[in-house]
């Protein structure tokens, strides 16, 4: 046994060590009820067997994963705390939130170091990283209870948009079987453009510069967390930045991390 897998049996240890079931969190955007009340509080409790067998199932599409991994377990929505209604506001959760949850959720069942093994782009030599989620801040949205907010392009056009939701992206993945995710994350955004309600041609018609502008308006609005993170190769030296990718199986199974790892060189 060389010493990263040690370190990897040492980090499997803590994640086995006894730690609270539930954890309460605060919403980086918030979900607003049929009241226009806002609602940032959190408490979720940790995915069980149930759920594991839910994420690895191959019979769902990974929107209506998330949607019911939140539906399960998440015990209270602000004041909410009927289970049918936090069913029913799931999907209206904006991406930011829904990221933010994944992370929450990792840190409630395992805590929050998150070990993976990368490979380093100076050195091309893999290592086994150590990431503490608790110290990754959320980034709260500039104005929680704003959901349409005003755009114009340095062309001229005009337009009004709402945060992405779970709903936007399940309309994506529906309809984006076709190869045009990058114009549906335009569009299904867009509550008007030049005072119309643009189609999916209008989009693809935008110049490059036009969608840049407008995504770069979509996140300057948006809340969520950042998921990209500062690593140090203890090979080499070097740092790099990388993706946190909560969608991966190894970010709730980390025994995955070392037995996906046998075969490859470290060296």
């Amino acid at each position: 046994m060389d010493n990263e897998d040690k370190a990897q049996l040492l980090v499997e240890q803590k994640l086995q060590d006894a730690k609270e079931s539930q954890g309460v969190f605060d919403l980086p955007c918030g979900f607003i009820d049929g009241t226009g009340t806002l609602h940032t509080e959190v408490v979720l409790r940790e995915i069980t067997g149930n759920e594991e067998d839910m994420l690895t199932s191959k019979k769902m599409s990974g929107v209506k994963k998330m949607n019911e991994l939140f539906s399960r377990c998440i015990e209270r929505l602000g004041s909410v705390t009927e289970k049918g209604k936090i069913a029913a506001a799931v999907p209206d959760l904006l991406v930011g939130d829904r990221v933010f949850l994944m992370f929450a959720l990792r840190r409630v069942t395992l805590g929050d170091d998150y070990p993976f093994k990368d490979r380093c782009p100076h050195c091309d030599k893999e290592s086994l990283f150590t990431v503490n989620l608790g110290e990754i801040a959320p980034r709260k949205m500039p104005n929680p209870k704003l959901r349409i907010y005003d755009g114009k392009t340095s062309t001229g056009k005009t337009f009004k948009f709402h945060p992405l939701s779970g709903r936007d992206e399940a309309q994506i993945s529906d309809l984006g079987a076709m190869g045009d995710g990058l114009s549906l994350s335009i569009m299904v955004r867009l509550e008007s453009l030049n005072d119309t309600l643009p189609t999916i041609e209008t989009i693809k018609a935008l110049s490059s510069r036009e969608r840049n502008e407008m995504r770069s308006t979509f996140d300057e609005a948006d809340g969520g967390i950042d998921t990209e993170v500062e690593m140090e190769c203890p090979k080499c030296g070097d740092t790099f930045r990388r993706d946190i990718d909560a969608s991966q199986a190894s970010f709730f199974f980390p025994s995955a991390v070392r037995r996906n790892s046998k075969g490859r060189s470290s060296t």
